[in-house]
């Protein structure tokens, strides 16, 4: 059951970082087993950002990010994370460590917001080790990062793609007639 209103559904993205494009690719496909159809996907990303995932995935990381053809309630954040990393381990070999790293997120109108496992002073505890990390407001049409805000989501190049996420959240609403229910709702509380 959907509990969320409906300003505030949110679009489901992922960032699918790996070892390899193959690595990648094949993560791809069981994660939209899990968001379901997916309407995004970007062309494959070098990564040179940092080199904290350089033990576990290599010195050349390859990203890819995806966008659900469908827009989920944001209380699902703390789930969505849970299956992402349990698929992390299920894409693993045995006696290797996880190929991929999946950071899934929700999209909206305003805002960018990651799943976290690791507890940090501007992020929000959802609960079963989970945490909302805000990495980016969407300031007319343009992204709008934060003092903590990741310099790869920073990135003018990145902020493109997100902007193009963006403008698929505002389609999907309008066309599954979310918009249609906001301006009613309004409607109703402006005339009570």
């Amino acid at each position: 059951m959907d509990l969320a209103s409906p300003r505030e559904q949110s679009l489901v993205i992922a960032s699918v970082l790996g070892r390899s494009l193959e690595d990648v690719d094949r993560a791809v496909p069981r994660l939209a087993a899990e968001l379901g159809e997916l309407a995004y996907v970007s062309a494959p990303l070098p990564f040179s950002w940092t080199d904290y995932y350089r033990g576990e995935l290599g010195p050349a990381p390859i990203r890819r990010f995806v966008a659900a053809r469908r827009l989920e309630d944001p209380a699902q954040l703390p789930r969505l994370k849970r299956a992402s990393t349990r698929l992390e381990v299920a894409l693993a070999r045995p006696g290797e460590r996880r190929p991929v790293n999946i950071d899934p997120g929700l999209l909206n109108e305003h805002q960018l917001v990651l799943a976290s496992t690791k507890p940090r002073r501007h992020r929000i505890y959802l609960g079963r080790g989970i945490y909302a990390d805000l990495m980016l407001l969407f300031e007319g049409e343009r992204c709008a990062p934060l003092p903590w805000t990741y310099p790869d989501y920073a990135d003018e190049e990145q902020g493109v793609r997100l902007l193009r996420m963006r403008a698929l959240y505002l389609e999907l609403r309008r066309s599954s007639g979310l918009d249609r229910t906001l301006s009613r709702a309004q409607e109703d509380a402006c005339n009570p």
